[in-house]
């Protein structure tokens, strides 16, 4: 920064008062500006004094996909829910140089400066396991602790397509067939709503620990405007990373993690112990009859537990 834009920002700094902080309670839904004029749209359960900022996965789902299911946790803190660049409520990004991993990153720092919350404890379901790692190894003063709710692994190969194959393990040829059929049309439908539910009502069975019994899951993954439904931010996320390894960047992680993992999850347990090898102040918990999900399908096992971390009584 040039001695003449510093001297301007501290006048300006002395001339005006800083703006209150803006308590997450006080505002239940609204949103944010980023520095590269995205708005982030927002929504706030509870009002307790202690405050956790969640993060969806994806890349590409909304806020809305995990916040039924989180509910019972607004008894005890405030929590914030935003959709992620490109997803949900927030704007339609078809430009693949306004998505990455950085930019992920500064939305969240965005978020924080938003609601003046000094050191945030952050929440985050599979993909949003993976940007909490990546803002706490960028902002570790800024970060008081960290809940990973099944996350995405630390590294592709070998456990991304292991992933995969998990997820279609319960098709038989004919729910692959269906599946497919749903897929082409959420790509070319006038109607992406009712195509994105049709899909998911298949797709996410291989996501459970019962693949053939009732879906738990109340969060809504096709919550979002027509423009954000079919968006590119998965692929635009973790396209251009390659054969990502996060192993490194965990490795500088300073905030305490906890990994809950469903027992039954498609995504390989050795990705959840490298998780947990990998951070130097993390455990690592099981829960038991769970899939991808825990936090829907076992919720009497899963919200004590997460409480307890959250609270800083226990990790």
């Amino acid at each position: 920064m040039s001695l003449r834009w510093l001297v301007l920002g501290c006048l300006a700094a002395c001339a005006t008062p800083a703006p209150a902080p803006i308590h997450p309670a006080s505002v239940r839904q609204g949103t944010i500006l980023t520095e590269d004029s995205v708005q982030l749209a927002f929504r706030v359960e509870g009002d307790a004094a202690d405050t956790v900022v969640v993060l969806h996965g994806g890349p590409g789902l909304s806020g809305e996909s995990l916040r039924p299911d989180l509910g019972a946790l607004a008894a005890d803190f405030t929590l914030i829910f935003y959709d992620q660049r490109g997803s949900g409520h927030s704007t339609p990004i078809t430009n693949s140089s306004r998505i990455s991993v950085a930019h992920h990153v500064a939305d969240l720092e965005a978020v924080r400066r938003h609601f003046g919350l000094e050191r945030m404890v952050l929440a985050g379901h599979s993909w949003g396991g993976g940007l909490a790692l990546h803002y706490a190894a960028a902002h570790p003063q800024h970060t008081e602790r960290m809940l990973l709710i099944d996350p995405i692994p630390l590294r592709r190969d070998p456990y991304m397509g292991q992933f995969g194959r998990n997820l279609r393990a319960w098709m038989d040829s004919t729910t692959r067939v269906a599946v497919s059929a749903a897929a082409r049309a959420l790509a070319s439908t006038s109607n992406p709503v009712a195509a994105c539910r049709a899909y998911w009502a298949l797709f996410i069975r291989g996501y459970l620990a019962d693949p053939m019994g009732s879906i738990p899951v109340r969060g809504d993954p096709c919550d979002g405007t027509p423009q954000t439904l079919n968006n590119q931010v998965y692929q635009y996320t973790l396209g251009p990373l390659g054969a990502w390894d996060w192993r490194p960047d965990a490795q500088k992680v300073s905030a305490p993690a906890l990994i809950l993992h469903g027992e039954k999850s498609p995504l390989p347990v050795e990705s959840f112990r490298e998780w947990a090898s990998m951070l130097p102040k993390a455990k690592l918990r099981s829960i038991v009859g769970s899939g991808h999900f825990p936090h829907a399908e076992q919720p009497a096992l899963f919200i004590p537990i997460a409480r307890a971390f959250l609270r800083g009584d226990a990790g």
